[in-house]
């Protein structure tokens, strides 16, 4: 999914996570569009379409498959004596996948990011109360399109009070429900009893509660350009009981899921405001245990034998830029240990992963630039192969970025035009990690060439 880039003054939190305060500047009476987007033409430089080359679950973004994002906001200050009252109305349509143009399908991959309503200076100009379904999350790392700690789906309604001149407490609570699953939801045609037909009977159906809580210290206050801020994140994950058919033949019996629960602690530092444009660097710590180490829109692939969710996260990231007169310089990484082994010695359930990526460049002219950028990943699984080894899955990618910048110079600066060229190493033990059947089980190197484009404009999402 695309990124909620920690850009221009990072003082201040995503918008769409902290809906504007009065630190912030007033945002203009009326109807709003905005949108993000992301599209390419590539090729792998064998006949073939573009392949994806990473190997960790948030690789490099450059080959990442196009996507669109929609937003429609409705700005109001309905109290002409009260001037801190603002009501938002805010929906984004997203389109994911390849165009129509590419596939020759007359079809789309679709969805609603949000849905909801904001109301600011109810009782208090500090406080903003929402409920509605909408992507709620923090800062990211741009070059991987990650959010490493704060980052939920969910349908539900929150409240953010911003205390003194940089104390900010965010709350929230929601659900979400898969239905792509028979851990959550279950569903079957049955004979219609009052008619001739069928019914559609829901045999499993529990939703999964969360509920978020969110202290950040703006400790040069809200409205510096320059200066530091922490975060402290607590997470809350719920599901009731249910019970799982195994089968549509009601002879196989039906199979007890007893409630569930998990929980997410998270830590994040973060400096802001040096070099000359865009400059920061985020730290982040994030513990995960229980359904919550799944992530909130996954289901887990083993249960213990009580049925439930078993599995632990530890995840240690980064991030930063820093710009100069015609020089930049972007940066992420982060190293993740998954476990959902139950306790077994050795297990595809147990694993540290981790990339570093860079991505240095330097502004030709005033609308031009030329980049690179250089990562390293690996996936290190607690398994042997079949000669009773253990290997590790690896990779080098290393990418050359002629640009065209409209905007001027910054990275953080849209639209952009870019050419990409990617050339990604592998070691034996990554080509293994491939069915036998993918050619990229049998290439060493893998080629990507193409031109991208990119943009975002008048969106909370993406300032």
């Amino acid at each position: 999914m695309p990124p909620c880039r920690s850009i221009r003054i990072l003082a201040l939190a995503c918008v769409l996570t902290v809906p504007a305060s009065p630190a912030m500047a007033q945002e203009s009476e009326g109807f709003h569009f905005g949108s993000y987007g992301r599209v390419r033409a590539a090729t792998d430089l064998r006949g073939g379409g573009p392949q994806y080359g990473n190997l960790v679950a948030h690789g490099s973004r450059l080959d990442s498959e196009p996507y669109l994002e929609l937003e429609f906001r409705e700005v109001q200050y309905p109290d002409d004596k009260n001037k801190d009252l603002r009501v938002r109305v805010v929906s984004t349509l997203a389109f994911a996948g390849d165009p129509f143009h590419y596939t020759g399908r007359w079809e789309s991959h679709m969805a609603l990011r949000n849905m909801f309503v904001d109301v600011q200076g109810v009782g208090d100009k500090g406080l903003t109360l929402w409920a509605g379904a909408r992507m709620y999350r923090g800062d990211d790392i741009y070059l991987l399109d990650f959010w490493p700690l704060d980052n939920l789906n969910t349908v539900g309604a929150g409240a953010v009070l911003d205390v003194g001149s940089g104390t900010r407490v965010q709350a929230h609570v929601g659900s979400n429900r898969l239905l792509d699953s028979d851990f959550q939801y279950q569903a079957r045609l049955v004979p219609s009893r009052d008619d001739f037909g069928t019914d559609l009977a829901v045999t499993l159906d529990r939703p999964r509660v969360l509920a978020s809580t969110k202290i950040t210290q703006y400790f040069n206050g809200f409205q510096a350009v320059r200066g530091f801020k922490s975060s402290l994140v607590a997470e809350g994950h719920y599901l009731p009981e249910g019970v799982r058919e195994t089968s549509d033949n009601t002879v196989r019996p039906s199979h007890r899921l007893p409630t569930d629960t998990g929980f997410v602690l998270g830590a994040q530092a973060t400096g802001y405001g040096f070099g000359e444009r865009d400059g920061h660097v985020h730290l982040f710590l994030r513990y995960a245990r229980g359904v919550a180490a799944f992530g909130d829109l996954a289901t887990p692939s083993l249960l213990d034998a009580k049925s439930k969710a078993k599995a632990s996260e530890w995840l240690f990231a980064t991030a930063g830029n820093y710009e100069i007169d015609r020089f930049g310089i972007m940066m992420g990484a982060y190293a993740r240990l998954f476990d959902a082994s139950l306790g077994a010695e050795y297990s595809a359930n147990k694993y540290w992963e981790g990339i570093f990526v860079t991505r240095p460049q330097v502004y030709l002219t005033e609308h031009t630039a030329v980049g690179t950028e250089i990562s390293y990943q690996f996936k290190n699984r607690k398994v042997l192969d079949d000669s009773g080894r253990h290997r590790v899955p690896s990779a080098w990618r290393l990418s050359f970025l002629p640009m065209i910048t409209p905007a001027g110079w910054g990275g953080y600066k849209r639209p952009i035009l870019y050419g990409v060229y990617t050339a990604t190493f592998r070691n034996d033990a990554a080509k293994d990690s491939y069915p036998t059947e993918d050619p990229r089980s049998h290439r060493s190197m893998e080629h990507y060439l193409g031109l991208h484009a990119e943009w975002w404009f008048n969106s909370s999402s993406y300032p």
